[in-house]
């Protein structure tokens, strides 16, 4: 598709973001709340309406346009529930529909679209799935708590996130967000029970089954609806606070891999955050090597509302060489970030005006030589409403069409701008 006619498409669904600012931006309300002594219902929503323009690389081997427009929105209605004292129950769903003319084997580069999980397709419904148009339904989570004395119990559909880095998080086994993605509001959920008991004050065990699904490209996901034993996961892990840190060891089995992991986080002279976090993998399969995931990161909050982190992150399973890059498992579309054995992330965030919040970040791929700078900006519209606009500007050596090999990993990614509108109620 020609890149004038992307644009002007860009300009329509602008103006349309326009009008919808222009209304959505009274205030507003929960739909309904309720707050007992013991009892609680709150009932929320959330709209988000998009737009993504990508200026593909010159290369038809990847890319059948030389440049694509995708809009839509997403829909969200949120539900918590408290029950006496012992009992909530939480509820998340969304309606997703977007249209474009995307041709692109890269990953979502800005997070914009819901992150594909592995779960039952029993919760999930395919509206529609044309060749530019799409639409599902899906319930994103739905779990029951159950609470007594020291002991947490969350049972269906729900996050888990055992991460304590920002960028790049190893310890995150289930639906991690990518090192660019800047909205991290709602992150999906899997279908899991997880445990968690109160030894101490200062100490916690959490113990967590996510169930695992065979693929299945005839249903609603991509998953079937009956869960596998062999790719569930079971893992443990206890977490203590001691000389200003949390220090954490997980292990278990995670998919077809058995896992060994450790975390820490927490402050030095008052000043520096220090984070860390990695595993040692196993694999079942014996044909793939073991190895290991790291990452180590600091950061440090100035008095002006400006904050920097910086990470370095080891990918084990990652390649050593642009020659071991495997390009049969882009085009299959099931690349997995990242690619390379060696990363880096400086990261900046800063609160312009109060109403106005922008950062970004730079990403290197130390194998290769090439980077990914992603910016984003959010303003805020009215205390339920904000304006967000970011870009991605990718650096590296571009892949010929013709080539057996690719040049490197961020080359291959498009130019790329976002606009966002949302809306809270």
């Amino acid at each position: 598709m020609p890149l004038n006619f992307s644009l002007l498409r860009a300009l329509k669904f602008v103006i349309c973001i326009t009008a919808a600012v222009i209304y959505f931006s009274l205030p507003s309300y929960a739909f309904y709340e309720y707050q007992g002594e013991q009892n609680s219902i709150d009932l929320r929503g959330l709209i988000r309406l998009f737009g993504v323009l990508n200026v593909n690389p010159d290369n038809k081997k990847f890319y059948a346009n030389d440049s694509d427009l995708s809009t839509g929105g997403i829909g969200r209605l949120l539900l918590d529930t408290q029950i006496g004292e012992y009992v909530a129950i939480e509820f998340n769903g969304y309606q997703f529909i977007i249209s474009n003319t995307a041709s692109s084997v890269i990953p979502d580069s800005h997070g914009t679209f819901p992150v594909v999980m592995e779960r039952s397709s029993a919760l999930e419904w395919k509206q529609q799935n044309g060749k530019q148009t799409k639409a599902s339904l899906a319930v994103d989570r739905l779990n029951l708590g159950l609470s007594h004395g020291n002991l947490d119990l969350t049972l269906g559909r729900q996050p888990v996130n055992l991460a304590t880095v920002f960028y790049f998080t190893p310890n995150d086994f289930f639906g991690p967000f990518t090192a660019q993605t800047f909205y991290r509001v709602y992150k999906s959920g899997v279908d899991a029970a997880r445990l968690e008991v109160q030894l101490g004050e200062l100490s916690q065990l959490s113990l967590i089954n996510v169930l695992g699904y065979d693929p299945d490209s005839s249903s609603s996901n991509g998953w079937s609806d009956n869960p596998a034993l062999d790719r569930s996961s079971f893992l443990a892990r206890i977490a203590a606070t001691a000389f200003n840190f949390e220090w954490a060891l997980l292990g278990g089995k995670v998919s077809n891999k058995d896992i060994i992991g450790a975390s820490l986080q927490g402050d030095l002279f008052e000043w520096l955050g220090l984070r860390a976090e990695g595993h040692y993998s196993m694999p079942e399969n014996n044909s793939i090597n073991n190895y290991a995931e790291f990452t180590i990161g600091l950061e440090h909050k100035f008095p002006n509302d400006f904050d920097l982190r910086g990470e370095i992150f080891h990918h084990g399973s990652g390649a050593d060489s642009t020659k071991d890059y495997d390009d049969t498992k882009l085009l299959a579309q099931s690349i997995l970030p990242y690619r390379a054995a060696w990363y880096t992330a400086i990261g900046v965030g800063y609160q312009a005006t109060p109403l106005l919040q922008i950062g970004g970040v730079a990403i290197t791929n130390l194998v290769d030589g090439s980077n990914l700078l992603s910016f984003n900006s959010i303003y805020s519209l009215s205390d339920e409403s904000e304006l967000s606009f970011g870009f991605i500007i990718p650096i590296g050596k571009n892949t010929p069409t013709n080539s057996n090999s690719i040049q490197s990993e961020f080359g291959l990614y498009p130019y790329s701008a976002n606009i966002e509108f949302r809306r809270y109620f």
